[in-house]
């Protein structure tokens, strides 16, 4: 306690209970907008009427934090482009090991989402995943399963 955060006068240790977080599940299809960190992205429209997505270009990226991976072997990916690109799934940092790149073809527009899938390999344990974007690509949803 004290006057401000540069007047502290005296502390104490508090416990407080609570639920344990599990790990985040990416098995059952996320949000992309649900990620915990970002860089070099933006949050775009969906569609002209609702829901988000996240749009990124060459070396952008978003994180899922403590993920659980089961040994994934496939990543599907709700996305959209108007020229195409890649996004790989990283662990541990945007530099990390790739352990998927998922090929985005240009699907005619920047609301005409089309499914993108690519194999998983060497995914297993708790990890932070990253989404690293090349290309001006978008990207609704996706599964690691």
């Amino acid at each position: 306690m004290g006057a401000s955060s540069a007047n502290i006068r005296q502390r104490a240790t508090i416990n407080v209970k609570g639920e344990n977080i599990p790990h985040r599940d990416l098995s059952k299809t996320t949000r992309a907008v649900d990620f915990d960190d970002y860089s070099g992205i933006h949050l775009v429209d969906e569609t002209k009427v609702r829901g988000d997505a996240v749009a990124g270009a060459n070396g952008g990226w978003i994180a899922f934090k403590d993920v659980q991976l089961r040994k994934p072997r496939t990543v599907t990916a709700g996305v959209a482009a108007t020229g195409g690109g890649t996004i790989e799934v990283r662990l541990g940092s945007p530099t990390g090991a790739k352990v998927a790149a998922i090929p985005v073809a240009a699907t005619g527009g920047i609301y005409n989402w089309a499914a993108a899938t690519a194999p998983v390999s060497g995914a297993n344990g708790v990890k932070d995943v990253y989404l690293v974007f090349t290309g001006d690509v978008r990207i609704k949803d996706f599964a690691l399963s």
